[in-house]
């Protein structure tokens, strides 16, 4: 099994003060959730010395699969640590915790932080069968959409088509929905042809199903931490949380998620590192490495009611190379309500680049790579801020709001730094129009002048070109 890449190096990462909280109704955003009290029973999971049949309650006697732990019934204030160096080829079922006992996901040992893969691999060679020409079929039906093949250790990516017959090029695929068969063009036995061959399923890596949505990830939580941990090939995200209040996410590694269709939107695909969706009440996440997401870094975002995103806190993430965005915020329902959301301190590269931001793996017509994307909130949008933040380079532009630029009338944009190459885009204002944009207004990062006269913000922050 091929192991993923290290996330690049940043020189520089920005550190900014909050100030004072933004408050939602009657209830404080707090400064930081409690620390872990473990007040509960540890349990311990060992992917290559661990066995089901053990107790779990020590390193010697742990667990071996995340399976058991997903069938297990835990406490308030319990732990499940995963061994450092372990790898898993399964998914997180999580529990809830409460108030005063919250349920913690983490690490024990040394090495690698514990490894959740959402693919399959395919480098039997006796599994591939000719069909055609060139192209060829895996012979075991897949149980998720195909969102990725990732070949030789991610030097590259397969391309998703949409039908068989537009299949033409080297690394070209297809998923046949109706039998789970993939398809694949390669000019030898794809075995042979690549080195590694890594299948993305279509499915979250934090995963709770909520009845009426089966793909939202994970749906109904509270109260929960997850910390240390490490995901990777995901077909559709990897941690996604709906209907969700009082989540913790730090120092997690995200990488190459992404890629299959969502359901009910043909040829639009997932791929977002955290993202929660609808309602979502006071949720952090800090010191994560997000990268090479098809879609975007982190997000809010809900096109079904009821929604709501209160006292949500994105501070010092690392995010790279991700196809759509690096931070996504919007909301489509007018009875909804955002309040107290912030981004801060966090470090943007290169949105728009990775592999998910290749043209080929987009759909025509469409925008992307933007840094910051604050599109359609027709709701109350109170007390938003993106402050502090450091980014580097983007495909479209480094800040995009769309039309409804009246929706964030509160927002506090400022002691952010920008560096973008000379021509490059600053800042476009957009009118969503049939899934393109018709652009309105845009300034180059040489016009901050103009930018900061027509927008009201960034009075504080640096540019560099």
């Amino acid at each position: 099994m091929a192991r993923f890449l290290t996330m690049i190096g940043l020189c520089f990462l920005l550190t900014a003060a909050c100030g004072n909280k933004p408050v939602s109704g009657n209830y404080p955003v707090p400064d930081d959730y409690p620390a872990v009290t473990n007040t509960g029973t540890t349990y311990y999971v060992d992917s290559s010395a661990g066995s089901d049949t053990n107790n779990g309650l020590a390193p010697e006697t742990a667990w071996k699969t995340a399976a058991k732990v997903n069938a297990a019934v835990f406490g308030a204030g319990d732990r499940i640590l995963f061994a450092k160096g372990g790898i898993w080829r399964e998914r997180i079922i999580p529990q809830s915790g409460t108030k005063d006992g919250w349920l913690y996901y983490g690490a024990y040992g040394a090495g690698a932080k514990p490894l959740f893969l959402g693919s399959v691999e395919m480098n039997d060679s006796g599994s591939w069968q000719l069909i055609s020409n060139q192209i060829w079929k895996w012979n075991a039906a897949l149980s998720e959409d195909a969102g990725n093949l990732i070949f030789n250790s991610e030097a590259s990516a397969g391309v998703k088509k949409w039908t068989y017959a537009s299949m033409s090029a080297q690394g070209d695929f297809y998923y046949e929905k109706g039998g789970g068969w993939l398809y694949l063009v390669s000019a030898s036995n794809p075995a042979l042809f690549y080195t590694d061959i890594e299948c993305a399923l279509g499915q979250h890596m934090i995963y709770r199903p909520n009845p009426t949505y089966p793909h939202m990830g994970a749906h109904g939580i509270s109260n929960v931490i997850f910390d240390g941990l490490a995901f990777s090939y995901g077909g559709a995200g990897a941690l996604r949380f709906q209907g969700v209040h009082h989540i913790r996410i730090a120092d997690c590694d995200i990488m190459w998620m992404g890629g299959a269709e969502v359901d009910g939107q043909p040829q639009t695909r997932y791929g977002n590192g955290i993202d929660f969706f609808g309602i979502a009440y006071y949720c952090q996440a800090y010191r994560n490495k997000i990268s090479y997401m098809y879609d975007s870094g982190i997000s809010y975002q809900s096109i079904n009611s009821p929604a709501a995103g209160v006292g949500l806190v994105f501070a010092s993430n690392i995010i790279s190379n991700c196809g759509y965005a690096g931070y996504e915020l919007w909301l489509t329902t007018p009875d909804g309500e955002m309040n107290g959301v912030s981004f801060y301190g966090n470090t943007i590269v290169h949105t728009g680049g990775g592999w998910g931001g290749k043209a080929e793996q987009r759909k025509p017509g469409a925008n992307w790579g933007f840094a910051i994307l604050l599109d359609s909130t027709p709701c109350p949008a109170n007390n938003i801020s993106i402050t502090g933040n450091s980014v580097y380079g983007t495909n479209t532009a480094i800040y995009a709001l769309s039309v409804y630029f009246n929706d964030y009338p509160s927002i506090t944009v400022g002691s952010n730094f920008y560096y973008g190459y000379p021509g490059e885009t600053l800042f476009v204002k957009f009118q969503p129009s049939g899934g393109t944009a018709t652009v309105l207004t845009q300034f180059a990062i040489e016009q901050t002048n103009e930018y900061k006269n027509y927008t009201g913000k960034d009075a504080d922050s640096v540019f560099s070109f």
